[in-house]
């Protein structure tokens, strides 16, 4: 297999990757437009939509997000100071911590979401409705890569 080829081969790797960092740039971009008052990384809105899903404990978060305790322990102070989120205590457990989404981390949540549908409508009229939605599928289906091994 020549050099041209073996590159061509492996476009879909980086088609994938490049076109998910222009979407998730673009809903940063409005949403900074929407929220002058507070700028956040990609990281952090990353963990701030999943600490929505549920306010998990930092130790699930390390699990979730594959960090170190430190280094999420660490990003969730940020976000802490900037009033986006709250840390509580877990009932009957004097060493875990759960984190939370205060009522203005919320708010910002909700037009980063918001923010997300209106891109996804807007690629829907771009590329049709049925295309969207087979995209969706296609990147839905298990792709086994748990058991691929390059053996």
């Amino acid at each position: 297999m020549n050099q041209h080829k073996q590159s061509t081969d492996t476009e879909l790797i980086n088609l994938i990757s490049d076109r998910h960092n222009e979407l998730r740039q673009k809903v940063e971009y409005l949403t900074a437009q929407q929220l002058p008052e507070i700028h956040f990384s990609s990281s952090e809105w990353y963990l701030i939509t999943i600490i929505q899903y549920g306010s998990p404990s930092l130790a699930e978060l390390t699990r979730i997000i594959n960090l170190t305790r430190q280094a999420i322990h660490k990003a969730v102070k940020q976000l802490q100071q900037k009033a986006v989120v709250q840390i509580e205590a877990v009932p009957n457990n004097k060493k875990e911590k759960r984190v939370t989404l205060t009522p203005i981390g919320i708010t910002y949540y909700e037009q980063y979401i918001a923010n997300k549908e209106q891109l996804i409508t807007h690629i829907g009229k771009v590329i049709g409705t049925s295309e969207l939605a087979k995209l969706q599928d296609l990147l839905q289906q298990d792709w086994q890569l748990q058991s691929f091994d390059t053996e």
